[in-house]
């Protein structure tokens, strides 16, 4: 069993909403899409990264999955003295 057949085994894709915030490469954005298109599902995802860049990788990386997944800018704020 691959890691992320482990990691979403028994989870019912149809009707999902995920928030995925990884390292921008865009491979767990791929695999919960393709999850969400295989049970033939209305589920979204939407991703998440501090480097708003790596977003239109991401979408050619998906394709004509690309509709089911939205980008969002997180801003991240550092305490400094």
């Amino acid at each position: 069993m691959s890691w992320s057949q482990y990691l979403t085994d028994g989870i019912d894709f149809s009707d999902i909403t995920v928030l995925g915030a990884a390292t921008g490469a865009g491979g767990e954005t791929l695999m919960l899409v393709r999850r969400i298109a295989e049970a033939d599902g209305k589920g979204k995802v939407t991703i998440v990264d501090i480097d708003p860049e790596t977003f239109p990788d991401v979408r050619a990386k998906l394709g004509e999955l690309a509709v089911v997944a939205r980008a969002r800018t997180a801003l991240i704020y550092r305490n400094s003295p």
